[in-house]
């Protein structure tokens, strides 16, 4: 005769769930499973099959080539789900009804966190800190004394993958415009009006460096041909200012106007 528990089907689900018996053995709320699974070794050893599976899946992720565009396609499909309603059920049996497909659904989310963070790892290039603020001041000197066309924040909102910095005051009468990469590194441009002979530009860079800080500097990072450069990154991405000194104000002056941890007039 079997005198091995009967496994239930919420039994079977919350082992599907599970990731080591020590998860079980701790858990107050799975000592039922745990139990089961110290008196039944069938049970045991599904257990470990799984285990077993979830490991092939992340070894033959890290061996698989990232196509170069898939990471722009990815982030175009996340910009385009953004104003998609998301479904609601309207029934009781609904949880019923997806439980068996629990475990699928979390084996191939941790397989699509691995590779989407191997795609953004590999598609977004290093740039050192020094590099960005030079590329910066060279791009701002090449641009003075032309018309540039950028397309007003009341009229076009920017692309949501290149956000105006939550550090900094927003200026009205600014325009966005896209510029060509840095390197290899997407960009779009902030220019900010400070006042009849002065301005400001922010460069929004999607790219990862070293030794930035998350938040902007209370102090330029780079002083030279009468601008203000600093360089720091947050929300994914990095953001270089770059600020002129005016007739009626410096350039260092200028950027702590722009600072929301700096109040103070432009002077």
């Amino acid at each position: 005769m079997d005198d091995r528990p009967k496994w239930t089907v919420e039994q079977l689900e919350l082992l599907e769930m599970l990731r080591s018996h020590d998860e079980a053995a701790d858990d107050l709320a799975l000592a039922a499973v745990n139990g089961a699974l110290n008196h039944d070794p069938d049970l045991s050893r599904r257990l470990e099959q799984i285990l077993g599976w979830d490991d092939r899946i992340s070894n033959s992720i890290r061996d698989v080539p990232v196509p170069p565009a898939l990471a722009e396609q990815i982030l175009h499909s996340l910009d385009v789900s953004i104003d998609k309603p998301s479904p609601v059920s309207n029934g009781r049996n609904t949880t019923r009804k997806w439980r068996p497909w629990l475990a699928v659904a979390l084996t191939t989310g941790v397989a699509a966190v691995v590779l989407t963070a191997a795609v953004l790892s590999q598609s977004l290039p290093t740039m050192t800190p020094e590099t960005l603020r030079s590329m910066a001041r060279d791009r701002f000197v090449a641009d003075q004394g032309n018309d540039l066309e950028g397309a007003a924040l009341s009229q076009t909102a920017p692309p949501v993958r290149f956000p105006y910095s939550a550090d900094l005051h927003p200026v009205d009468g600014m325009v966005w415009r896209s510029v060509a990469p840095f390197d290899r590194a997407e960009a779009v441009v902030y220019d900010i009006p400070l006042g009849t002979d002065q301005k400001a530009t922010l460069y929004v860079v999607r790219c990862r460096s070293s030794a930035l800080p998350q938040r902007p500097p209370r102090l330029p990072q780079l002083r030279t041909l009468g601008l203000a450069i600093a360089a720091w990154q947050a929300d994914g991405v990095v953001y270089i200012a770059v600020v002129e000194s005016g007739a009626n104000g410096s350039a260092d002056a200028a950027y702590r106007y722009l600072l929301k941890s700096s109040d103070g007039p432009l002077a």
